[in-house]
């Protein structure tokens, strides 16, 4: 089968799971053609995607600035008529049999305007998919995201939402499967060593730092915010996927934002997880409070001592929790791919 694969960029969460899907779909025989936005482009070269552009996210004070997105987007308008035009380009001359779309924006539209079949693979969906338990002070801004995904991901004959909760579909388009981990993950050896690990999606919570000097005895190791000056408890690395994947599998925790990509693979390898969802950014509003319910860690809207303590306090109460999960695999995962490629389910 001819599949045409759009990636988003915004994150590195659409690239590490895409990954492991095009290997899939590689040795199912499918000739694939690979499509990657700004941040997603660089991980998946060994794939020779072509560029595309994507919406970028602008983050203040572990905000998101919906003005200096705005501002910032618009900016880029010519590069993005240029990758519709690439795309529109792409589809008239190869006539791909299928679309298989991970959050990219302009995509599903060319490929409804063209009349070929879409799948998309995003955990985004599950807000409009599932019925989500929505705490009443985040429902305006949850319905406001709810309008953002329908209109980036539309007319999907099939959505596969990685999940690792599972609420009531609404749509019967959906289907709700455990998330695709990459293999290096997978192949790990975790051990419970002594350091947290914190990563962070941008720079700009300037408040977590002076949080994690407080706690002389615990040895934090951060990634995302740059290479800094080392403290006594605190240890800042670059951006090194190989380095990370070590100190991922040793670590005693992890303290992170509420992506989706990092929060799952943390489950998989039993690590407690306080979770820092940036501010507006509903779908990490939802994945930590997710998380808490089912007792694998925290969800906090703000950074300081008091909950950073309270949470290295309740870590082994978490970890006991994560005891309970069943092993992970891939294959339900892409046994619900393999049928929905088979076109005439789609």
């Amino acid at each position: 089968m001819k599949i045409m694969y759009c990636v988003a960029g915004e994150g590195r969460g659409h690239a590490s799971r895409t990954i492991p899907i095009i290997q899939h779909l590689k040795e199912k025989g499918h000739k694939i053609e690979l499509f990657a936005g700004d941040r997603s482009f660089p991980l998946l070269q060994n794939f020779k995607p072509r560029k595309i552009s994507s919406l970028r996210i602008i983050y203040v004070n572990n905000s998101v600035s919906n003005v200096l997105s705005f501002i910032v987007n618009f900016l880029r308008l010519p590069w993005h008529i240029f990758s519709i035009l690439k795309l529109a380009f792409y589809m008239l001359k190869n006539k791909p049999d299928v679309l298989i779309n991970d959050f990219e924006i302009f995509s599903n539209y060319l490929a409804k305007l063209f009349m070929i079949p879409i799948i998309t693979i995003d955990n985004e969906n599950i807000l409009n998919a599932a019925k989500c338990e929505i705490q009443r002070r985040f429902w305006l801004n949850a319905t406001k995201v709810k309008l953002i995904v329908k209109l980036l991901s539309p007319f999907a004959n099939k959505q596969i939402i990685p999940t690792f909760f599972y609420p009531k579909l609404k749509s019967k388009r959906a289907i709700l499967v455990p998330p695709v981990i990459r293999t290096e993950i997978i192949n790990l050896k975790p051990k419970t060593g002594s350091h947290i690990l914190v990563y962070q999606t941008s720079k700009s919570n300037k408040t977590l730092v002076p949080a994690l000097r407080q706690f002389k005895q615990t040895k934090f190791i951060v990634y995302g915010l740059g290479k800094q000056k080392d403290e006594k408890n605190i240890k800042f690395v670059d951006d090194e996927q190989k380095k990370f994947l070590s100190d991922l599998a040793d670590c005693n925790a992890v303290i992170t934002n509420g992506g989706f990509n990092l929060i799952t693979e943390a489950l998989l390898l039993r690590k407690p997880v306080l979770s820092l969802p940036v501010i507006g950014q509903f779908e990490q509003v939802l994945n930590a409070a997710y998380l808490q319910k089912l007792g694998f860690g925290m969800c906090s809207f703000s950074t300081n001592t008091e909950i950073v303590r309270k949470f290295v306090e309740k870590k082994e109460k978490f970890r006991e929790q994560l005891k309970k999960l069943p092993k992970h695999s891939n294959k339900p995962f892409f046994d619900v791919l393999d049928e929905a490629l088979c076109l005439h389910k789609i």
